[in-house]
C-alpha cells in the first residue's frame, strides 16, 4: 500500500491537516514524501525528519508483522491500526478524529496481546500542539501514563 506524507493542505479539500496526522498515517504504508520538502517551512521539514527516521526505527516491524484492526466503539470518530509480529511485539496507532459520539469513547481493547503477560508500553509520538505538563487537549489533563512509560496488565 502506498501512503506518502503530502503538503499541510489537501489538494481536493482543502482542508489542513497536521504533520502528526500525515506522518503517522504515512507510517503504515510504504511512507514516501509526495512533494519537494526543501520548499516547505523548517517546521514541515523536522516532521519529515521525525516521521522519516520513526518509519526506520519501526519498519522491521511494519514491514513483516501480521495487520490487525482493533475493534472501535465508535468509528467515526477514531481510526486504528495495528501490526503484530510473531514474538508478540507491537504497535498501535491510535487517532481520534472529532469529538465522541456519545460522552465517552468505549473500552479500547488492543488486539492480539497474551491474557496473562505483561506489556511495556511506549509512547512514540503525540500531537504537536498538547502541552503534556498542562492539559491533554481534549481530555483535561493527561492520563499519569501518558507522561512516563506505561506498563499494562493484559486483562482476557
Amino acid at each position: 500500500m502506498d501512503a506518502h506524507i503530502d503538503g499541510k493542505t489537501f489538494h481536493t479539500s482543502y482542508r489542513e491537516l497536521d504533520m502528526n496526522l500525515r506522518g503517522l498515517t504515512a507510517l503504515f504504508g510504504h511512507i514516501n514524501v509526495k512533494l519537494d520538502p526543501v520548499k516547505e517551512s523548517v517546521e514541515e521539514q523536522r516532521g519529515f525528519t521525525h516521521y522519516i527516521r520513526l518509519h526506520k526505527q519501526i519498519r522491521p516491524l511494519l514491514h513483516s508483522g501480521n495487520s490487525v484492526h482493533l475493534d472501535i466503539d465508535d468509528n467515526a470518530a477514531m481510526q486504528s491500526h495495528n501490526v503484530l509480529i510473531q514474538d508478540k511485539k507491537t504497535i498501535f496507532f491510535i487517532a481520534q478524529l472529532a469529538l465522541a459520539t456519545y460522552t465517552l469513547n468505549g473500552n479500547l481493547r488492543l488486539t492480539g496481546l497474551i491474557a496473562d503477560k505483561q506489556y511495556k508500553i511506549e509512547i512514540l509520538d503525540l500531537p504537536n500542539h498538547i502541552d503534556r505538563n498542562v492539559n491533554g487537549h481534549a481530555m483535561k489533563s493527561f492520563p499519569k501514563g501518558m507522561i512516563k512509560i506505561l506498563y499494562l496488565q493484559a486483562i482476557g
